[in-house]
Parts: C-alpha cells; structure tokens; sequence
C-alpha cells in the first residue's frame, strides 16, 4: 500500500483456515524490519488463528521513503494507521475485527495509532 506517494512493503501472515480473520497490524522496535522481531510476532498471531500484518515503516527496509533510517514517530503512527485501513480492503479479512500488537517502542506507536479509533 501507499503513503503519501511512498511504497510501504509488508508480509502478511495467515492462518491456515478459511477467513475472514480477525487481523492485527504488529508495531516493533525502533529500527526493526518485517524481517525481525515484527515478523516473528506476525508469524506467531497466524499459527494461533489471528492473521498478523508486520511492515517495514517508510525509510526502513524494502518501504520507499527518505530519509532513509530515521525515527519519525509521527510517520510510523502514520504507517500503521494506514496498514489497518489496508487490512480492512483484504477479502479474507475481517474490517470489523482489526487490531495492533506491539513489542518494545512499537507499544507507544500502536497507542497513537489506535486512539480515537475503537
């Protein structure tokens, strides 16, 4: 998905059942890839029957932006505020059943993300 004109790359990680699934969006460290600590979770959420979105922020791994490696909170708040409402538009996903997990600095992300959208 896009935003704001960058490309943001992200794995989507699935149960292995029929949908629609309830989804999360997973919020990790500072400077962690998809590939890291954010799939890992991804993966875990899945085989416990959650389908879990990890995404590489803008400026970090294979998500276009610049600069590259930068903290930007407000960017990453941004990001995965944006990655929810990309999870409502998959056809196996649950819109109504959507959520963010996070690990580590992620938490202060998520909490930003999820305010004033319960």
């Amino acid at each position: 998905f896009e935003v704001k004109g960058d490309r943001v790359v992200g794995d989507l990680y699935r149960p292995g059942r029929e949908g629609p699934h309830a989804a999360v969006v997973v919020a990790g460290p500072m400077t962690s890839v998809k590939e890291q600590v954010t799939g890992v979770y991804a993966s875990a959420f899945a085989r416990r029957g959650l389908a879990a979105l990890a995404i590489d922020h803008r400026g970090y791994g294979e998500s276009g932006g610049v600069p590259r490696q930068y903290e930007d909170w407000r960017r990453k708040v941004e990001d995965l505020r944006n990655a929810l409402r990309h999870l409502a538009t998959i056809a196996d996903i649950d819109g109504a059943r959507l959520g963010a997990a996070a690990v580590c600095l992620g938490c202060g992300y998520a909490a930003h993300a999820s305010a004033g959208n319960a």
